[in-house]
């Protein structure tokens, strides 16, 4: 499983705008669905086949936060157990080193 996690402080006018249309047009290409600012900023759960989107808004108090969570299946895993990806680990050959005399 490989996490990607972004973090921005927005400055300027219309900054928060630009950034979630950045991101809706990111999950438009790998989803094939168009998101809303509005959706993103929801809290709502939506799936795509076997993705999904998940988006959380903590809006009582400033500054404003809001996240979006992207998920879907790995095409590289290909062994599963219970539903859940195997982790394969591989061990590497390790070389003998002599020391010169």
């Amino acid at each position: 499983m490989l996490i990607y996690v972004n973090q921005f402080k927005l400055v300027g006018e219309n900054s928060s705008q630009t950034a979630f249309r950045t991101v809706a047009g990111w999950l438009k290409n790998v989803t094939n669905r168009h998101f809303t600012v509005a959706e993103l900023k929801s809290g709502d759960e939506f799936s795509i086949n076997r993705m999904k989107v998940r988006t959380y808004a903590a809006v009582d108090l400033h500054p404003y936060m809001y996240s979006v969570l992207f998920t879907h299946p790995d095409r590289e895993t290909k062994d599963v157990v219970n539903g859940l990806p195997k982790l394969v680990f591989e061990k590497k050959k390790e070389k003998q080193l002599y020391p010169f005399c």
